[in-house]
Order: C-alpha cells, then sequence, then structure tokens
C-alpha cells in the first residue's frame, strides 16, 4: 500500500510540475509574441525563473521520479525549442558574443545573481582556490 501511496504523490507532483511549467512557458511566450525583444530580455524573461523553485520542490519532495516523466521531457523540449527561438531573434537585433563550452571567461564580465538581482563580477567567485560551479541562464540578463 505504501508503494501505491508514494506513486499517487509522485504523479500528482509531476503533473502539478508539468502544468506550472507549461503555464509559465504559455505565458512566455504571450508575452514575447506580443512585445519587443529587448522589452521581453528585460523585463518578461525572468518570470521563467519561477521553474527553478517548483521543479527544486518538487524533487526534493519526490523520493522515486523515474517513472512517467515523458510529459516533463516534453515540456524541456518545448521550453527549449522557445529559447532557441528567443537566440535566433537576439542573434539578428543583438551584436554580443556567445561563450562556448571550454572557453575561458575574464573576471571583468557583469553578472546578475538571478535570485536577487544583484550585479557581480565573474572575478569576484574566481582565484580563490576553490572549485566554482556557474550556471548561466542563457540570456537572462
Amino acid at each position: 500500500m505504501g508503494d501505491r501511496h508514494e506513486k499517487k504523490i509522485i504523479l500528482t507532483g509531476l503533473l502539478e510540475l508539468t502544468e506550472q511549467g507549461r503555464n509559465i512557458l504559455s505565458n512566455a511566450i504571450e508575452e514575447y509574441n506580443t512585445g519587443s525583444v529587448k522589452d521581453f530580455i528585460s523585463h518578461k524573461i525572468s518570470a521563467m525563473f519561477a521553474m527553478v523553485g517548483i521543479c527544486e520542490s518538487f524533487f526534493r519532495s519526490s523520493a522515486d521520479i523515474r517513472d512517467h516523466v515523458e510529459d516533463l521531457f516534453q515540456l524541456e523540449e518545448d521550453w527549449n525549442k522557445f529559447l532557441d527561438r528567443v537566440d535566433m531573434s537576439l542573434k539578428c537585433d543583438n551584436n554580443q558574443s556567445s561563450v562556448q563550452l571550454g572557453d575561458k571567461m575574464p573576471g571583468h564580465i557583469t553578472l546578475t545573481v538571478a535570485r536577487s538581482g544583484r550585479l557581480v563580477k565573474l572575478g569576484d567567485y574566481t582565484g580563490k582556490g576553490q572549485m566554482l560551479l556557474l550556471v548561466l541562464l542563457r540570456h537572462f540578463a
């Protein structure tokens, strides 16, 4: 009986996660389609950060999430396709360089802390004799 109850909890959580993610993505697509790319990037794309907290809560509350994840994978694929579309728009509107895997990044690059909005320099986190795991969320500046 415990196994069945656990599966029901996981399935309910997965359905809620996917539904909330789809709502966030739908709202982002609508905002993107009705305004300028620059306005979307500057003011509206940050609403997509809500998905980070939703995923964190889901994964912390579920012990076994190996089954029934096709909807979540589809959401991930749709999410990435949308951001690829935004990327393509930016390439037309913007002359920013992109970072490739293995590139070294100079310490003077300004980054935005996603949770607080605080601006920091990459160099503030490097050269301290520790390993740094840096997650760069595409064009969320």
